[in-house]
């Protein structure tokens, strides 16, 4: 029998903000998670830029993370 994922992703948005790439995303989940955040230049090499915890309580709200260095060119972001 496949597994349940505890998360739903709901949407996944980001925008550059001035020198900063600001992500939002909204999800559901029924118990305690862990959203990494990897960014890549190629959409293909991702590296760990930073991480939030949640609880089901906390996806009741969208959720932030500003890139305060993103790389100069393009940048790839996901969630994992």
């Amino acid at each position: 029998m496949p597994a349940i994922l505890p998360v739903k992703l709901k949407s996944f948005t980001g925008k550059r903000s001035g020198t900063v790439d600001e992500l939002k995303w909204e999800a559901s989940c029924f118990e305690k998670v862990v959203f990494n955040l990897e960014r890549s230049n190629d959409g293909i090499h991702f590296n760990l830029i930073g991480n939030i915890t949640a609880d089901s309580t906390d996806c009741n709200r969208p959720f932030f993370f500003t890139d305060k260095d993103p790389l100069p060119e393009t940048n790839y972001y996901r969630l994992r």
